[in-house]
């Protein structure tokens, strides 16, 4: 009896151990089973690691535009994939990608442009996610003709955005063969994306702000005026191109240069402190104005009507000064002559034993010479030259001939010749013959 008890004990005693090598044996196959699927994810980490230093390291120094190429060369290299572009959205109806630039796994290739509807790429940028289609993108794609004439397989795409979440553009890899790669497609994709994106925009921000500048530059370039912009110390930042052409010069003869030291202003140190004092002012946020001869070649000079003012940053603070200038020398030559002719008649008339007038109809100044006045008793300053001081002097019998004969004198040019009696200073009326001749423009 006690054998057999001996028996069945050993034999329960075999049946755990078995049990516990099975159990064993199961643990050590996951045990292994895990450890291989570690070696997989640390592999798969590793290879997106140095997926991600590929790129970052043919890209870290390039920027704008000079960005895109290096972009689609690392990314397809650290991919393993033969195609890789990165394209803009144009905007137009119905919309249009237009290639930035393509690595078609042998060299650069020439940029294209191609419609988005029927294509993976409408999928991506109608989402505005990441999508990849590992194999037989063709059938899932029959419009696209591009994926059938390039064989492709395997396609992967993230948009480019800007910070506003507008699409801005597209980032695309693709093969010939299905994509199969170890590393996290989406992760790579996005982290690329993301920053050409920011490339695009801010080169798109450059493009709009040069074309503005240079829309700025040809409308400044067709004025007549003289423009220029100076920083607060004095410096020519810009000037259109008329004042250059004026005095033959060219813009790098000025720009950068202290505006009192240019050829237009050094010939005088008065003249020299005079716009340093000018400039001095604007920057300090007044607006001045004033008359001045510029030099504008040898022995030759301009007479400008020259204003400088401010121009404020979003603080309220003064960060530049404009100037703006328009030619005045003819102006100038006529206000000369005029005063020239006003002295000679002043000559003539103060020499003449005749009164002299000049009477502007449409201002109402009348100008009375001082002999005219002494032949009412008065001096030049006692009484204005203002057509009152003839119309309120007349006798009262005398306003409606006078009257009468100056329209007739205007209107139908008859000769305007009249006597008539004026009240003088001490009160009395005396007779004077009063003669003119209109003067029209």
């Amino acid at each position: 009896m006690k054998n057999e008890d001996s028996q069945e004990e050993l034999s329960r005693l075999r049946f755990r151990v078995a049990a516990l090598e099975q159990l064993l044996d199961a643990h050590e196959q996951a045990v292994l089973k895990q450890t291989a699927q570690l070696e997989l994810a640390v592999q798969d980490l590793e290879a997106q690691a140095e997926a991600m230093r590929t790129i970052l390291k043919g890209t870290a120094t390039a920027t704008g535009n000079e960005f895109f190429q290096p972009l689609v060369f690392n990314l397809a290299r650290a991919l393993k994939v033969r195609r890789a572009f990165v394209g803009v959205v144009d905007g137009t109806a119905p919309p249009r990608v237009r290639t930035l630039a393509v690595w078609n796994g042998a060299e650069f290739g020439a940029n294209v442009e191609y419609a988005l509807k029927g294509t993976p790429c409408e999928k991506v940028l109608l989402g505005k996610e990441f999508r990849r289609y590992a194999s037989e993108v063709k059938r899932l794609f029959p419009d696209d003709p591009r994926l059938a004439d390039w064989s492709i397989a395997g396609y992967g795409g993230s948009p480019l955005l800007d910070r506003d979440g507008r699409v801005l553009g597209i980032l695309v890899v693709m093969d010939d063969q299905p994509i199969t790669t170890t590393v996290d497609l989406m992760q790579i994709m996005a982290v690329f994306a993301a920053r050409a994106g920011a490339e695009l925009e801010r080169s798109q921000l450059e493009y709009a702000l040069r074309e503005g500048e240079q829309r700025l530059r040809n409308i400044l370039d067709s004025m007549f005026a003289f423009v220029g912009l100076l920083s607060t110390d004095g410096i020519v930042l810009e000037v259109n191109r008329a004042p250059l052409e004026a005095a033959s010069l060219r813009r790098e003869d000025v720009i950068g240069q202290p505006a009192a030291d240019t050829y237009w202003w050094s010939y005088s140190s008065s003249v020299q402190a005079q716009l340093r004092g000018a400039l001095q002012a604007a920057a300090q946020g007044r607006t001045v104005r004033y008359d001045v001869p510029i030099r504008v070649g040898e022995d030759r000079f301009m007479t400008i009507d020259v204003t400088f003012g401010p121009i404020y940053d979003s603080a309220g603070r003064v960060m530049q000064v404009v100037g703006s200038a328009v030619d005045i020398s003819e102006r100038k030559r006529a206000e000369a002559a005029l005063e020239e002719t006003r002295v000679r008649f002043e000559r003539v008339a103060d020499g003449s034993s005749d009164g002299m007038w000049d009477w502007n109809i449409v201002t109402g100044e009348d100008y009375l010479s001082p002999r005219w006045k002494a032949l009412l008793g008065f001096r030049d300053e006692e009484l204005p030259n203002r057509q009152e001081s003839f119309f309120d002097r007349m006798h009262p019998d005398d306003a409606e001939p006078v009257q009468a004969a100056l329209q007739a004198h205007f209107e139908r040019d008859e000769r305007y010749d009249v006597e008539l009696r004026l009240r003088r200073k001490d009160g009395d009326y005396r007779w004077f013959r009063a003669r003119g001749q209109v003067v029209r423009d």
